[in-house]
């Protein structure tokens, strides 16, 4: 369910009808932003000597588009760009909360334009939906690269007591003449372990073991598909900041002197949702920053 323009009044243990499927976990939590390796494993510059890095390029968004299933949206899902709104970009009311124009709540943020901001909801309840999210760059020639980035997970709150909740999957990749390149594949873990301090903690704060046993995927078959699960973090740890890269080097091929565009994918999975005791439920928040690109110097 959209979760309409922000209401940001009202507490979330008494929502209103507004604002009932509306995740606040993003607007009440501080990102901490902790030490997170990739996803792809990196071998040992050692052992695969490279160059030095000659340039490193931010690429641009490009486009994004629902390539699976059918998601709700109504301006709380596009690009953070300051001063245009609608359209491929979130809405301006949506923008205060990511620009750092907000005047209410301690967790706003301030992302940098270019960012991706995911909150609507997959409209099914028995299919996954996909958002395919892309960033170009160019580059002369052939080749080698790496790519890196931050990405922030946050666990939707559904309005309801207990919290149905699911998460979104990121899944990275870069496309250069129709070749695809896996760089990574991101998740947020669903609850803390014996060693972290909020081991004991359901997120959001009132999901229980019953709306945890409804999620679509568990921790341990994501691992292995090859997803790198992320403990959350901050005060109450209700969000969780990734990164990933630098990636393993990838070549690329081209023609010396030609100058190509190379495109880095997001797809952002959301789970099938849950119907509960006629609450319908929400998918977990992502927001993707923009992605830079080591350009190391060949011989």
């Amino acid at each position: 369910m959209f979760e309409g323009s922000p209401d940001r009044s009202a507490h979330e243990g008494t929502p209103s009808a507004r604002d009932l499927n509306r995740r606040t976990v993003l607007r009440t939590a501080a990102w901490a932003l902790p030490a997170v390796t990739a996803a792809s494993a990196v071998p040992a510059f050692a052992a695969t000597p490279l160059e030095p890095v000659c340039s490193t390029v931010t690429a641009t968004f490009a486009t994004w588009s629902t390539t699976s299933g059918a998601i709700a949206n109504s301006g709380n899902t596009g690009w953070l760009k300051r001063g245009t709104y609608g359209g491929q970009f979130i809405s301006a009311n949506e923008a205060q909360w990511f620009n750092g124009t907000g005047t209410q709540g301690p967790g706003r943020t301030n992302e940098p334009d270019g960012s991706f901001i995911s909150f609507a909801n997959n409209n099914s309840q028995s299919a996954p939906a996909v958002v395919t999210v892309s960033y170009n760059f160019t580059m002369d020639g052939p080749g080698v690269v790496d790519v890196a980035g931050t990405l922030k997970f946050g666990y939707g709150n559904s309005g309801s007591n207990p919290q149905w909740t699911e998460r979104q999957l990121v899944d990275v990749e870069l496309v250069d003449n129709g070749i695809v390149h896996p760089l990574a594949r991101l998740g947020h873990q669903r609850k803390g372990t014996a060693a972290n301090a909020d081991a004991a903690v359901y997120l959001p704060a009132n999901a229980n073991a019953t709306t945890y046993g409804a999620m679509a995927s568990s921790d341990a078959s994501l691992r292995a598909s090859g997803y790198v699960l992320h403990l959350a973090s901050g005060s109450g740890g209700h969000s969780t900041v990734a990164s990933y890269g630098p990636s393993a080097p990838v070549t690329l091929g081209g023609t010396a002197g030609t100058s190509r565009t190379i495109t880095i994918n997001y797809k952002l999975t959301l789970p099938r949702r849950h119907t509960a005791a006629g609450v319908s439920t929400v998918n977990d928040d992502v927001i993707l920053n923009p992605p830079t690109v080591n350009v190391y110097c060949t011989p």
